[in-house]
């Protein structure tokens, strides 16, 4: 495996943004780069492997790979790529309203310090195709003015042009509209959690359902269900497990790794938190029958919004 460096010697001086177009693109072992490279497939098709994901690609295929993520094309027929290679915070890019976006921030990091994105790959439709291969032309055509007064500000405007019409292909496809009114965003992402609770937990994902910024889908997701999106989770998990205390056949720490805890100290920690009384109590209490009253009914552990509205 091997870093490939975005830095030209062809330059005047660093700029930390470079293309290259690559016919016939032969094998091309592991290798990782120290920058953002984003890859368009414009014609043939090719095997690509990052990580455990490995992906066939094809024609108006795009993926963006992170800084030093390790990735290959094993095999590769016939093929045609446009690829870019940029630094975004040494690019100076004035990004203007570009960050508000929805998916913004899946190919563009916000600060240096924030954990390595997935391998990210979309697909663009005929029309958008046509569109990107036309300013992926004109990036061609300008790379031969390295060199030339103006060559860093019309590369640049061309790279935010193509850049800003990627990001707003891959939105359209997260079906997400920008318009939606607050309480039915979180409406969403709670109901995606009422179904999804026992998986492990991925902000990530509520904040694409949502098409908010993380600072205000949890204030509002606060505001709306009384709790954060993690503790509505480990809420909705002791719920189950309440459901499951019957089950006899079951041991704790089974119902503990049924309901989303890897971890029986976390279980029993949250158990008692939320109900006020550790399992293995909770559990006597109920297979004797001195409790016939639903216990999560009497708690009343998730309010009335949840489970009227959202359920």
């Amino acid at each position: 495996m091997y870093i490939i460096k975005t830095k030209s010697g062809k330059l005047p001086f660093y700029f930390p943004l470079t293309t290259s177009y690559s016919r016939n693109m032969p094998y091309t072992p592991h290798h990782s780069h120290d920058c953002i490279e984003i890859g368009i497939i414009l014609k043939g098709c090719a095997t690509h492997e990052c990580g455990s994901d490995v992906r066939e690609l094809h024609p108006g295929d795009v993926i963006v790979i992170q800084p030093l993520q390790t990735h290959a094309f094993p095999d590769t027929r016939n093929l045609n790529m446009f690829n870019i290679l940029f630094h975004p915070f040494e690019l100076n890019m004035p990004l203007q309203d570009m960050e508000k976006l929805v998916g913004f921030n899946d190919l563009i990091p916000q600060n240096r310090k924030q954990p390595m994105r997935p391998f990210l790959l979309f697909h663009l439709e005929q029309k958008e195709f046509q569109h990107s291969v036309r300013i992926i032309n004109l990036m061609r055509a300008e790379k031969n003015e390295i060199g030339r007064s103006g060559y860093r500000s019309a590369m640049l405007g061309l790279f935010m042009n193509l850049l800003c019409h990627l990001i707003r292909s891959y939105s359209a496809g997260l079906n997400i509209p920008q318009n939606r009114p607050q309480k039915e965003s979180i409406e969403m992402a709670v109901k995606y959690l009422n179904k999804h609770y026992l998986e492990n937990f991925d902000l990530k994902n509520l904040l694409k359902i949502s098409a908010m910024s993380r600072s205000s889908f949890m204030t509002h997701f606060r505001n709306i269900t009384g709790y954060s999106p993690k503790q509505y989770m480990i809420r909705k998990r002791i719920a189950y497990a309440v459901s499951r205390m019957t089950e006899k056949k079951l041991t704790l720490t089974e119902i503990a790794i049924e309901c989303g805890f890897h971890d029986s100290s976390h279980f029993y920690k949250s158990f008692l938190h939320i109900t006020g009384e550790n399992p293995r109590t909770y559990r006597l209490r109920i297979t004797t029958g001195s409790d016939v009253e639903s216990f999560w009914t009497k708690r009343n552990i998730i309010n009335s919004f949840v489970h009227e509205e959202l359920e």
